[in-house]
């Protein structure tokens, strides 16, 4: 019996390196690992319609195809101080003690934020994407997102080098009845992450980080914390090329919701009481494919909670190089989860 389970399992570890994709319903991992059981895209710069739904694209995702050549500058301190070079010309900015609001009809515009405030917040309106430069800043709102982007546009989110960047929410919001938000550092529309600055979100509503689009990380180095929810939460689509990412999360670390995983690189260090990584779309919606790629990169992971996997896909699974370092610890918790087939080629 035993020289049996050890063969079948050999001649299964051989398909899958061999490249043969694998029909995970067997749950060929659970034995080993734990005993215990881009189509018409639209350049938003001619769409103003936040309704318009833009897809992941490495040449409109690339910061260096976008130019951006006014700046309103915000710095946090005793009070706010507010540069405008395009006041009365399209952005204006408004202030309630520490909490910003911008509304912008400009295109090209970068806005940086500067400085600390323990009561305060930016929410930003634009009809067109921006640049969201973080220079040293750190917010803290009592009583809803530190940075909550009420825009469907791209958003490149540049971390300056050498720069520790500290977002933090309340545990209570004061909901807007027609506005959804639900992270620390929210948006409506795609968030793009770049620079080698660092960013710590602590998320103590819901998600630490969460776009009701894509998020796509480039570079930088993320510490993320919820003590609710996700680390990194996405509608559409998550992209990682590279980075650190330091996630430990109530829920799942990252979590799309309705669309798909790549991963080219990275080094992650997770903890999570839910799923590690996870495309968890299960609904029905035949033109939504939950699938995951993992090119590469460095992953520790570690699970807490019952049936918490550490990487899953409610669709197709491949990975095509990395390293794995998984470790579940929850009752019928498995490493590596497919819903559908998994394919491992290295």
């Amino acid at each position: 019996m035993t020289y049996k389970k050890t063969y079948l399992f050999m001649l299964s570890a051989c398909l899958l390196l061999a490249g043969v994709s694998c029909d995970t319903t067997s749950d060929i991992f659970s034995d080993t690992m734990n005993p215990g059981g881009n189509n018409n895209i639209v350049d938003d710069d001619d769409i103003v319609d936040n309704a318009v739904k833009e897809l992941p694209d490495d040449e409109n995702d690339d910061i260096n195809n976008s130019s951006f050549t006014e700046t309103v500058s915000i710095t946090f301190g005793s009070s706010v101080t507010v540069s405008n070079s395009l006041e009365g010309n399209g952005v204006s900015v408004s202030a309630d003690g520490q909490h910003v609001i911008i509304t912008s009809t400009e295109k090209k515009v970068e806005y940086i934020l500067k400085g600390t405030t323990q009561n305060g917040s930016v929410k930003i309106y634009s009809d067109y994407k921006f640049k969201l430069t973080m220079d040293g800043v750190q917010i803290t709102n009592p009583n809803g997102p530190a940075v909550n982007i009420q825009s469907g546009k791209r958003v490149f989110v540049w971390l300056n080098n050498g720069t520790e960047n500290v977002l933090t929410d309340g545990s209570n919001y004061q909901l807007h009845e027609t506005e959804d938000m639900k992270a620390a550092f929210f948006s409506e529309g795609q968030l793009i992450f770049n620079g080698k600055g660092a960013l710590s979100v602590n998320g103590n509503y819901k998600h630490a980080i969460c776009s009701d689009d894509y998020v796509r990380i480039y570079e930088g180095t993320f510490n993320l914390i919820s003590k609710v929810s996700d680390g990194i939460h996405a509608n559409d689509a998550v992209i990682i090329d590279g980075g650190t990412l330091n996630i430990n999360s109530a829920s799942d670390a990252i979590e799309c919701e309705k669309g798909y995983i790549l991963i080219n690189d990275g080094d992650f260090t997770i903890v999570s009481g839910d799923e590690g990584i996870v495309s968890s779309y299960n609904d029905g919606d035949s033109s939504i494919n939950p699938y995951m790629d993992i090119n590469g990169g460095t992953f520790r992971i570690t699970t807490t909670g019952a049936s918490a996997n550490a990487i899953k896909s409610r669709g197709s699974l491949t990975i095509n190089k990395g390293d794995f370092y998984i470790k579940t610890t929850g009752r019928e918790s498995e490493g590596i989860e497919s819903k559908n087939i998994l394919t491992i080629n290295d």
